[in-house]
This record gives structure tokens, C-alpha cells and sequence, in this order.
């Protein structure tokens, strides 16, 4: 049931957020929304799978995945937030790079100037 529920904390953080986050920056268009629909539904099926193929992967002696297959996520919302954050300007839209980033050091160095 972990596994799981932290698949769909995954998807609500790196895929419906940065797809909503696009979304208000004026990506609205049919064309556009399909596009967005693409994404969430790509994560979807990336979460899915991994969920199913957790335990094929090869782990190290301590427990821990030798690797990813793919491109996780959280580093796809990363790159979606981050550009658009950085294009806009605008606090409001930095706050959610900041929020649905999953990587300490980026929040650290960009996040840290009260905006």
C-alpha cells in the first residue's frame, strides 16, 4: 500500500502540478491541453510501471535499485517548473518551482530569497 500511495503523492507533485503550472502560464489551447493531457498521462503510465516492476530491478548489497529506467518524474517536473518559473518571473510561479521540485540544493539556492 506504500509503494502506492507514494505513486500517487508522485504524480499529484511531478506531473498534475507542473501540468497545471503550464496551464496558467497560458498553455491553453486545445492543441496545448492535449499536449498537457500527454505528459500526466505519460507519468501515469511511468508511475504504474514502476510500481509493477519494482522488484525485476537489480539492487546493490544494501537494498537500493542499481538504476533508473527512464526519465523519473520528479527531474521531468523539475525541468517543466523550473523553465517555467525562470520565463515568467513572476514569486507566484517560482513558489510552485520551488514547492514541486524534489531537489534539496535547487530549493536551497533558488528558493532561499523569500520569494
Amino acid at each position: 500500500m506504500g509503494k502506492q500511495l507514494d505513486s500517487f503523492c508522485d504524480l499529484v507533485s511531478f506531473c498534475v502540478a507542473p501540468a497545471v503550472m503550464v496551464y496558467c502560464a497560458g498553455f491553453n489551447t486545445l492543441a496545448d491541453q492535449v499536449i498537457l493531457a500527454f505528459f500526466v498521462c505519460s507519468g501515469v503510465a511511468r508511475l504504474a510501471r514502476f510500481n509493477v516492476a519494482a522488484h525485476l530491478v537489480p539492487k546493490s548489497a544494501h537494498g537500493k535499485a542499481l538504476f533508473h529506467e527512464g526519465l523519473p518524474t520528479a527531474y521531468a517536473a523539475l525541468l517543466i517548473s523550473t523553465a517555467v518559473g525562470q520565463s515568467w518571473g513572476n514569486p507566484c510561479f517560482r513558489f510552485l518551482a520551488c514547492v514541486s521540485s524534489n531537489n534539496d540544493r535547487y530549493a536551497r539556492t533558488q528558493c532561499s530569497d523569500g520569494q
